[in-house]
């Protein structure tokens, strides 16, 4: 997905997720890497005030992410293109347009990410309403009419599917934004539309815990 626009994502992102067939391990694969590289595809309209709702392991992962593409995969990159050059003939370098094309994905990439970390801003717990869903609530709800689920709501840098962790910019979480336990609510989701009835409502009482995962890497 890394060489389409950025306008495609959304399009290309509903496509695939709308299909029946899709397996429940794919589909939460390619939400993980959608939420994670690309963010705006859950977030429909912006919020009013623009800011990137975080926990502070989401945010600490995606400076290191910054830090590690500005101070290894940048560097890497420049030695890439001077050994490219040092061959010579650059119209028909494999090497030189292969560095050329990295350079251009790597500025697109930290571009994105440094326009993120700008508006990031990290979940006061304290501050979560204890009985109305919000960034930094964890929510029981029934969904056409099935068993009780529970999730955690955080933001588009925490999502973890497996372990119930939702973006409140993903459908799920903004038709449950605001919420309150016995409230019904209507949720547009790319497999179609959902019933949603919500049980209870709680503010966290800390951040789960993250995953231990190595610096991010760059195929």
């Amino acid at each position: 997905m890394a060489s389409r626009s950025a306008a495609d994502i959304p399009r290309l992102g509903r496509a695939v997720l709308g299909c029946r067939g899709i397996a429940p391990r794919a589909r939460a694969d390619i939400e993980g890497w959608l939420a994670d590289h690309h963010p705006e595809f859950f977030a429909g309209e912006a919020p009013a005030d623009d800011r990137l709702w975080v926990s502070p392991g989401g945010l600490a992962r995606r400076q290191a992410e910054f830090d590690h593409l500005m101070n290894v995969e940048f560097p890497r990159n420049a030695r890439d293109l001077g050994e490219a050059i040092a061959k010579g003939d650059l119209s028909e370098n494999a090497e030189y347009t292969a560095a050329r094309e990295r350079q251009q994905w790597l500025v697109t990439r930290a571009s994105e990410i440094r326009a993120q970390l700008e508006r990031a801003a990290v979940i006061d717990l304290a501050t979560v309403p204890p009985d109305a869903v919000a960034p930094g609530s964890t929510v029981t709800l029934v969904r056409d009419g099935g068993a009780p689920q529970a999730y955690t709501i955080l933001g588009p840098w925490d999502v973890d599917l497996e372990r119930g962790i939702i973006s409140y910019l993903s459908p799920l979480g903004r038709a449950l934004l605001g919420a309150r336990a016995g409230e019904a609510r209507v949720a547009e989701l790319p497999e179609g539309q959902a019933q949603l009835v919500v049980q209870a409502v709680a503010a966290l009482p800390a951040f789960p815990e993250p995953r231990t995962s190595s610096a991010p890497t760059y195929a």
